[in-house]
């Protein structure tokens, strides 16, 4: 034990988090707990699978649209549903794990995840599934809370176990969507639930190991009754020390005794839990958000956005190797500013950027490994309340979670609705403009707008369905991909809003993070036995520059500068993104200026000339858009009409025809004798009739 460095607080002893691999191998010096046996590896894969469930349905989404043949608000509450039955399962296993029956309680809740996860995957209807995920929610309520003390009694200690717990939970929540959208196209969104069931099996299976694993010592326990508290300053098992004595091993894993901690101030307790629900809640944006703008907005199958999803948990697993030995307020800050930076560089993605959004999403993995399991093991006091503490963690964070989705999702739907509406008058204008025959126009106008009023609100229309039926021979296609990079355009900024109020909420994780303790360096005494017998003594050789000591120390600079850059490389990210532009727009022309020449030629040209002129003119009078009047004019396109009455737009379309005579003529494609004809015409012509027939439903 001599010479290891420990990480505690000023005053609180707050453990640095370990490496993630900390608590899984055996640590050298015999200190810090026992290899982590396969057991332990089966369950803490389990607390893994249970955490990336939050989101693991997220790319099968589509699959369950097709397959029952039901709306995105009712699909949504299948991913919605387990998340809440975690918050609400919160109060009775709180009482549960007071009992402290971590074996049966995890018992109970493996049993119902894995019938639960049966029952998923064999569902015959939407309802019937959303109830099962509900179920589901429940069980993995009770596997989070009690594999915690249960993997603390399998690693020897309760920091090496809250290590492994905490770490399954980042490298699960990162995993979930990746995993889904490979499962659900590899072989179907059944699958995903299929694998689930031999996962928790398995976990089930290794708890009697788990069962015949030594209780760890606690507070105030006597030496009669192991895993009973040990009273202060007592000897616990093989000649450890009690929380008042000096730290070293014990019990059979050879683990080292109670760390040398008092209680922390419940205002840091506090703060970690607000911290951890606040980042929690920006993980919507790449949990969430992020698959469905690349499956809905930039056409992705699941596959596609499966493997752009994976660079996520690649990055929490990349930030392993920086952790090990920084301060817990260090990589708190540090990975809530990553993530908080990732997601505006999501916020400011161009059209169909699939580079940027995926090294947003490696940055944000980052992060998330920065921040996540810092403030997971902040939030949680070994001893006696490990369980009650990570319950109370898991519920923070689930809380986080259902409180974003609650916020994101009206506001998508807000910010989808007006960006397709702004989308209708950008497509219309485009279809005005191409230089096609008018017969293909006002099919293609018809087609579109039936398949417009048959898709349900929030969702968008199939365009390859209405192109094939209309131009199968393909004359439409140039207009066809001027739309669908219109929609792309639309569906991606509707996202904008929702992406930077996730942003946010990582931002604002700053300031509970900020309380969590900074944590200091100091080097204990050896004290007490060791758990290896003493060897003999190696004599002292000359002083070596470049051999362990000089690595280690290059290798902690070398962590210390990855944190610290971390966040300044994705507000880098972010403003580069800004930057680099991309970001298509939905304006139209101003019809009081002169617009180019219609391209085609002919009777058929000039007739849609004269049209395009009569509704610059009335648009101009009217101080809209051409596309949005007629709109306006076509009650049977379906779309928001102007407020505008029959008194107002006559006189507007008298104007527009005016227009259109005079530009007609200035332009020499009119005599002026037939403009003068043409123009006594227009003053005594019913156009208000004309506006009534047109306006009728």
């Amino acid at each position: 034990m001599a010479g290891r460095l420990v990480l505690v607080t000023a005053d609180e002893g707050l453990q640095a988090p370990a490496p993630w691999s900390a608590a899984m191998t055996r640590p050298r010096g015999g200190g810090g707990g026992a290899a982590l046996p396969l057991s332990g590896w089966l369950l803490a894969l389990a607390v893994a699978v249970a955490f990336a469930d939050a989101s693991i349905v997220v790319l099968a989404a589509p699959e369950l649209l097709a397959e029952y043949d039901s709306t995105v608000s009712a699909v949504s509450w299948v991913v919605t549903g387990y998340n809440v039955a975690i918050v609400l399962a919160a109060v009775p296993v709180l009482l549960l794990v007071r009992r402290r029956g971590w074996l049966a309680l995890t018992a109970l809740g493996l049993v119902v995840f894995l019938l639960a996860s049966l029952g998923c995957a064999t569902a015959g209807s939407l309802g019937s599934l959303t109830w099962l995920r509900v179920i589901q929610g429940a069980g993995a309520a009770l596997l989070l809370a009690g594999s915690l003390p249960l993997l603390a009694r399998l690693a020897g200690s309760d920091q090496a176990g809250l290590a492994a717990w905490s770490a399954a939970a980042a490298v699960g929540s990162a995993l979930g969507p990746a995993a889904g959208g490979l499962l659900t196209e590899v072989f179907s969104w059944r699958a995903i639930f299929f694998v689930q069931a031999p996962l928790a099996a398995a976990a089930i299976v290794a708890l009697p190991r788990a069962a015949r694993a030594r209780p760890l010592p606690v507070r105030g326990a006597t030496p009669d009754s192991p895993g009973q508290p040990w009273p202060a300053g007592s000897a616990g098992p093989a000649g450890s020390a009690g929380p008042a004595g000096p730290a070293g091993p014990s019990g059979p894993l050879g683990s080292p005794g109670p760390a040398r901690t008092s209680e922390m101030r419940p205002s840091r307790l506090i703060a970690a839990h607000v911290a951890l629900a606040l980042v929690s809640a920006a993980l919507v944006g790449a949990l969430f958000l992020v698959i469905l703008l690349m499956i809905n907005g930039w056409g992705a199958t699941p596959l596609t956005a499966a493997a752009v999803a994976t660079v996520l948990p690649l990055g929490t697993l990349a930030s392993r190797y920086v952790t090990a030995g920084r301060r817990p307020r260090t990589l708190a800050l540090a990975g809530c500013l990553t993530v908080a930076g990732g997601l505006a560089s999501l916020a400011l993605v161009p059209d169909k950027g699939w580079a940027t959004a995926a090294a947003a999403l490696a940055v944000t993995g980052f992060g998330l490994g920065l921040a996540v399991p810092t403030l997971t093991e902040a939030s949680i006091r070994v001893g006696p309340r490990l369980a009650f503490d990570g319950t109370v963690s898991v519920v923070a964070r689930h809380v986080g979670l259902v409180l974003a989705l609650a916020a994101v999702t009206p506001l998508l739907a807000s910010s989808l609705g007006a960006r397709l509406d702004d989308a209708v008058v950008a497509g219309t204008e485009a279809g005005l403009r191409e230089p096609v025959p008018l017969a293909s126009k006002v099919s293609l106008a018809r087609t579109l707008g039936e398949a417009l009023g048959d898709t349900p609100a929030g969702e968008l229309p199939d365009l390859d369905e209405v192109f094939e039926q209309v131009a199968p021979d393909g004359s439409l296609d140039t207009l066809q991909h001027t739309l669908s990079g219109i929609i792309t355009t639309a569906v991606t900024g509707a996202f904008r809003n929702s992406f930077a109020l996730c942003a946010l909420c990582a931002l604002l994780a700053l300031v509970p993070a900020s309380r969590i303790g900074p944590g200091r360096w100091s080097v204990p005494a050896p004290r007490g036995p060791t758990s290896r017998p003493a060897g003999p003594t190696r004599p002292a050789g000359p002083a070596r520059t470049g051999g362990p000591a000089g690595s280690a120390r290059l290798g902690r600079a070398t962590r210390a500068v990855a944190v610290v850059l971390s966040p300044v490389l994705a507000i880098g990210l972010a403003a580069s993104t800004l930057r680099s532009g991309g970001r298509g727009g939905l304006s139209v022309p101003d019809p009081c200026t002169t617009q180019p020449a219609f391209a085609l030629g002919g009777a058929d040209g000039f007739v849609q000339q004269l049209a395009l002129d009569t509704l610059d003119g009335a648009a101009c009078e009217l101080r809209t858009s051409r596309a949005a009047l007629l709109l306006t004019l076509l009650p049977e396109s379906g779309q928001p009409r102007l407020p505008l009455t029959n008194d107002e737009l006559t006189p507007a379309v008298r104007h527009g025809l005016d227009h259109a005579v005079d530009r007609r003529a200035d332009d020499g494609d009119l005599p002026g004798w037939s403009a003068t004809v043409l123009r006594l015409a227009i003053r005594v012509s019913p156009v208000g009739w004309l506006v009534d027939q047109l306006r009728s439903d």
